[in-house]
């Protein structure tokens, strides 16, 4: 990496992303197609592509949550259900033998 591109990084990193996008699409630092716009541009690109890997990995920990609260609702669903039919038929049980006395 040349002196240029040092002060080009150095420059971009001080910038919040919004800012270095414009920055570079208005050729603050080059022309488009230029050595200098194309160290810019790939820099942005490599940003991007860490932010959208980043919102991507909190998007799969999200699902992966949920389906985890989902799998244990549904685990208490299933015992709320057995409780409920275990209790009908404990009360079933109960009034027949109360009728047999």
């Amino acid at each position: 990496m040349n002196s240029s591109e040092k002060e080009m990084l150095t420059m971009l990193e001080s910038m919040p992303l919004d800012k270095a996008r414009i920055a570079i699409a208005t050729r603050q630092f080059g022309d488009i197609g230029s050595p200098n716009h194309n160290f810019c541009s790939s820099w942005l690109a490599a940003k991007e592509a860490d932010v959208s890997d980043a919102r991507e990995e909190e998007s799969l920990s999200i699902s992966r949550r949920a389906l985890s609260i989902s799998e244990s609702a549904r685990k208490w669903a299933i015992t709320a259900i057995v409780v409920s039919a275990s209790t009908a038929i404990i009360v079933a049980i109960i009034q027949i033998l109360s009728q047999k006395k």
